[in-house]
């Protein structure tokens, strides 16, 4: 028979929980301030989780109480909430990165600007060499699904907008 415990967080551990729901790590990186408030808000509530994981863990191991969260596991939860967001804010900077015309050599930039919204093949050729980018280099790097879409034979658009 399985009796349900209530575990409540020892007088500190509860002040840490508290002070660290409260003080929200700022992401140095540029992202969406709702994507910030999104990710620190889901650690928020996980940080509750994970403690009460470590504490059951430390109890199966003979090393801790089942009945009450102390403050040291309440310290290790943290540790692992601000690599979980530290992580979450590295990879939507990634994933920014990897979409933005800043990771573009100059003669790229350049050419992407003077291509239209929508063009042929031979047009984006020609501008290119235009622009001091070897047709070839050109064909390689249409294959690009982060910058261009292919919308049928010979023709592309752009992702990025203007």
């Amino acid at each position: 028979d399985i009796i349900p415990n209530i575990l409540n967080f020892e007088e500190e551990a509860q002040l840490l929980v508290i002070d660290y729901q409260n003080n929200p790590i700022t992401c140095l990186f540029d992202i969406d301030d709702e994507l910030i408030k999104s990710i620190n808000s889901k650690m928020d509530i996980n940080l509750i989780r994970i403690s009460i994981v470590l504490q059951l863990l430390k109890w199966a191991c003979s090393e801790g109480d089942k009945d009450i969260i102390n403050t040291d596991t309440v310290r290790k939860a943290i540790e692992v909430c601000d690599y979980f967001k530290k992580t979450a804010f590295k990879l939507w900077e990634d994933h920014y990165n990897q979409h933005s015309l800043d990771n573009l050599t100059e003669v790229q930039v350049d050419v992407y600007r003077s291509l239209d919204y929508k063009f042929e093949t031979w047009v984006g050729v020609n501008t290119a060499i235009r622009n001091g980018m070897p047709e070839r280099t050109f064909k390689s790097w249409l294959k690009n699904k982060q910058l261009f879409l292919r919308i049928g034979y010979g023709s592309y658009k752009e992702i990025f907008k203007r």
